[in-house]
């Protein structure tokens, strides 16, 4: 449907989404890592009783994402020019990326702490659906 929307405005929307969709995975590793070890984590202390492990365990993963999309966003601000050249040399589709690149990484810092909170939830009552 993205595909659809981009084409009807310009071609080169097309090439940038198909990028964007690549580099979205390598700016979301960490929290996705996450995603996999930690309601493991979670649940094994939740459901032992030691519920202060599992507050350390979430001010540990919290701080882990936030700090690593941080510096994410920090680096992808200041060296937008040079990873937005060096992914595309088409001038239209390096003008996306740009945009892409300055702005979005930065709203990644909320929702890598939302993948992983989203995916811990679970571990602590699975028996309660997550809206």
């Amino acid at each position: 449907m993205l595909t659809i929307i981009a084409t009807s405005y310009n071609h080169t929307y097309v090439a940038a989404f198909a990028l964007i969709f690549k580099l979205e995975a390598i700016i979301l590793l960490i929290p996705m890592a996450l995603t996999t070890s930690m309601p493991a984590i979670i649940g094994f202390n939740y459901w032992t009783g030691h519920h202060d492990r599992v507050k350390q365990a979430y001010r540990y993963m919290f701080a882990t994402v936030l700090i690593a999309q941080l510096v994410i966003a920090l680096v992808l601000n200041y060296t937008v020019d040079f990873w937005a050249n060096s992914l595309c040399q088409h001038d239209s589709v390096t003008i996306h990326l740009k945009h892409y690149l300055t702005w979005l990484p930065w709203g990644y810092i909320g929702a890598g702490c939302v993948i992983v909170y989203q995916s811990t939830l679970n571990a602590k009552d699975p028996s309660t659906p997550v809206y």
